[in-house]
């Protein structure tokens, strides 16, 4: 037969199960139900994003349809210096060529910075921008060249867990902002230039998103600024939870540039 001493402990251990299966209730009921809403919402704003790109600016063409003005994408290169860890110096030696930037300074960059907030957390800056106005060949070298990257180790012999720490290094370490910038570029160098006259950066808020675009500045880039800027286009992507684009849940509408002859 069971003691009362005996009884006395089933009866606490019973009693601290339904103490924890209550709170775990409570849990359940707080996240589902009362604050069901509100988390539903910030999962969303997490998961999908919506971005609107300016318009291409259109090209300035002459009677003969010579090409005056035109207007390039062109790319902002940023780096996640987390995931680059110690090796700063072979990234900068392979990066530097093609970013035509100096192999110290970027070095300097891509070294891991940790800071204290007002509330005493440590945080770490993992969006540092590298270059802006890299044109889409050059950002398409610098991707072989990561993808190409080789470290001083024989990573056939790491642990499953390193050599992964180095795929990501490769894949993710260096990327570019979400929306493209724009160049503007005159192929006859400076001849007609009081005549075409020239632009300027601007940026507008478009559903609550910074969006930056080109506007012009005197001669006929000022005069027919209107019909050269063309339409705002959107995209519309989603995300999983190590932040990479789901491509099949991604749909966009069209820029449309102008023209001026």
């Amino acid at each position: 037969m069971l003691q009362p001493a005996q009884y006395r402990r089933l009866a606490l251990m019973a009693l601290l199960l339904l103490i924890a299966f209550a709170g775990l209730g409570y849990r359940l009921v707080d996240l589902q139900v009362l604050r069901h809403e509100d988390l539903s919402r910030e999962a969303t704003f997490t998961r999908e994003r919506t971005i609107i790109h300016a318009s291409r600016r259109g090209d300035i063409l002459d009677a003969r349809g010579n090409v005056l003005a035109t207007t390039l994408f062109v790319k902002t290169v940023v780096a996640d210096p987390s995931l680059i860890g110690t090796n700063q110096a072979r990234v900068a030696l392979t990066l530097a060529p093609l970013l035509k930037v100096n192999e110290a300074e970027l070095a300097q960059k891509l070294r891991r910075t940790v800071w204290t907030d007002k509330d005493g957390k440590e945080r770490e800056d993992k969006h540092v921008v590298l270059k802006k106005k890299v044109s889409l060949e050059d950002w398409a070298r610098v991707q072989v060249a990561m993808k190409n990257l080789s470290f001083d180790v024989n990573e056939r012999k790491l642990p499953a867990r390193e050599r992964a720490w180095y795929r990501i290094l490769r894949l993710r370490a260096i990327s570019v902002e979400p929306v493209d910038d724009q160049l503007r570029v005159y192929p006859n160098g400076s001849l007609a230039a009081h005549l075409l006259g020239f632009v300027g950066a601007t940026s507008q808020v478009v559903e609550r998103k910074e969006v930056n675009g080109l506007v012009g500045r005197y001669g006929i880039e000022g005069q027919f600024d209107s019909y050269l800027n063309g339409t705002l286009g959107w995209r519309q992507t989603e995300r999983d939870r190590s932040d990479r684009e789901l491509a099949s849940r991604t749909s966009s509408s069209p820029n449309w540039p102008g023209e001026c002859r």
